[in-house]
């Protein structure tokens, strides 16, 4: 009796290993969402094995619902879907205004105790007598996406555009652009819980702003570029970053310079540790190594700076141990944009990267976040330019650590690509499998361009088949029964992949 109660905890074991490694698995993917303007993924992953989901944060541009639908609002909503991609509930328009001709949303900060999200919204109007409206808010809700708080910065001006916000100690710090009377400066501003301003501090200079970012107790780091002229008159921007007290007194400043004709920018802050961060920035110059990183230290010294080359620069990057970057980029391959995930050390070597794209001719990531089982989310947009208004989707690809969406794509040793439209390039039967496994090639593929590649569910590569025609059968008898992964390439590009189950 207990040696049978025995083999039935090893048989439930065995059971609850293999379903895991099922989730795993399965828990990767990559979908679009259809006329949702996706602006970025939250900074925190509410995944696990029994209960997984993803929220993604939108922007976006809708008929204003409460007044003429000829006229149009900016705001923000989410998409909440479960751990396979599907929408678990329609989008909440938490903020809207009408009129609105653009805005700027950002994630300021996820409360781990209280499991309120505090997020940034900026926007701009026309009044009724034809004159622009600036207007900033900080707004709170629950990470269910339920409101609650909404508090309207009281700004010096109407003329404020907010383009980074920290919360620290109580306050709200706001590292923007004036556009006043008296020209354009950038500011930090100070303001209490209920938006009261406590102070504005422009300082002058041409400067084009970036990303603010808390470096040390009393130190915060602004990043963007300042306008040079070259030797030739020409004007360009370069890198340009300013550390300042919380009281907003300038402690250090750096500008760059060349003669090199092309706009250089740094655009992003990330922390590696208490004494490090990583400053990426992007240049437009269409040749070489368009991205950038510099490590800082919290007294502004850069002690290493290198290049990659991605043509359109990163939009937001991970940490890993403190010694491996992971970043989510946009690059250009065969005249269409793309995005792609990159893996590298603190010193620029290139681990591992990924290219993902959609059926559009624009591809782009906007957001990543630390995934479940150690993967990674990345959220961008598709545009289709097909139509005379161009629609954009909402973009969410979900990785395992490698970066990959079909399992052992690091193994299998070719770049993942993955492709949403609709055609079948690859079908396969029967399945579940005993004997012979039946596969048939889309029409338009030539087969001596396709190789088939089967791998086990842990990423092993078992077969690996040339084609010389569309229909063809592989023997799978004498592999052990169990679940397999069926890869479909095209020059070295994944076109399809089915699941299999021998039995």
């Amino acid at each position: 009796m207990l040696n049978k109660a025995k083999y039935v905890y090893v048989i439930i074991g065995l059971f609850y290993l293999l379903t895991s490694a099922i989730f795993a698995q399965q828990s990767t993917f990559n979908k679009m969402y259809n006329y949702r303007h996706q602006a970025e993924v939250f900074h925190f992953a509410n995944i696990n094995a029994l209960n997984s989901s993803y929220l993604i944060g939108t922007s976006m541009g809708v008929p204003n619902p409460q007044s003429d639908s000829a006229y149009w609002t900016n705001g923000f909503g989410f998409i909440k879907t479960n751990y396979k991609g599907d929408i678990d509930s329609n989008s909440l328009y938490i903020y809207y205004k009408p009129h609105c001709r653009n805005s700027v949303v950002e994630v300021l900060n996820y409360d781990k105790d209280t499991g309120v999200m505090y997020w940034q919204f900026s926007y701009s109007s026309t009044n009724s007598s034809g004159l622009n409206i600036f207007e900033n808010y900080i707004v709170c809700f629950s990470n269910t996406g339920d409101s609650l708080c909404s508090i309207r910065l009281l700004t010096q001006n109407d003329s404020n555009t907010i383009y980074s916000v920290i919360k620290y100690n109580n306050s709200f710090f706001n590292f923007g652009w004036s556009t006043a009377y008296q020209g354009s400066q950038v500011f930090l501003a100070k303001y209490d819980l209920s938006g009261q301003s406590i102070f504005h501090k422009p300082y002058n200079g041409i400067y084009t702003p970036a990303k603010m970012n808390l470096i040390s107790n009393n130190r915060i780091l602004m990043v963007g570029g300042h306008h040079y002229y070259n030797w030739d008159g020409v004007g360009d921007n370069k890198p340009w970053y300013m550390i300042t007290d919380t009281n907003g007194y300038k402690l250090f400043e750096k500008k760059y310079f060349d003669s090199i004709r092309y706009d250089k920018y740094m655009t992003g802050i990330h922390k590696i540790n208490a004494n490090c961060f990583l400053i990426d920035g992007s240049k437009n110059s269409y040749i070489g190594d368009n991205t950038f990183f510099y490590l800082m230290d919290t007294l502004g010294k850069i002690n290493r700076q290198w290049s990659l080359p991605i043509e359109y620069g990163i939009y937001n990057a991970s940490i890993l141990e403190g010694k491996y970057i992971v970043a989510a980029a946009n690059d250009k391959k065969d005249s269409i944009d793309i995005g792609k995930l990159i893996k590298t050390d603190t010193t620029g070597n290139i681990i591992w990267q990924r290219e993902y794209y959609t059926s559009y001719y624009t591809s782009i990531f906007y957001g990543l976040s630390k995934g479940f089982n150690n993967g990674f989310i990345i959220t961008g947009t598709a545009i289709d330019t097909t139509h005379a208004t161009a629609h954009q989707d909402a973009w969410l690809v979900v990785t395992d650590s490698f970066g990959c969406v079909t399992p052992g794509c690091h193994l299998a040793n070719y770049v993942q690509e993955i492709s949403v439209q609709k055609i079948e390039y690859l079908s396969s039967w029967p399945n579940p499998v005993h004997d012979l496994l039946k596969c048939k090639l889309h029409p338009s593929l030539l087969p001596e361009e396709c190789l088939l590649v089967l791998i086990d569910i842990n990423g092993k590569e078992l077969l690996k088949i040339k084609p010389t025609e569309n229909n063809i059968e592989i023997p799978v008898s004498k592999l052990p029964d169990g679940f397999y992964y069926l890869m479909l390439l095209k020059n070295n590009k994944l076109l399809g992949s089915s699941k299999l189950i021998k039995e």
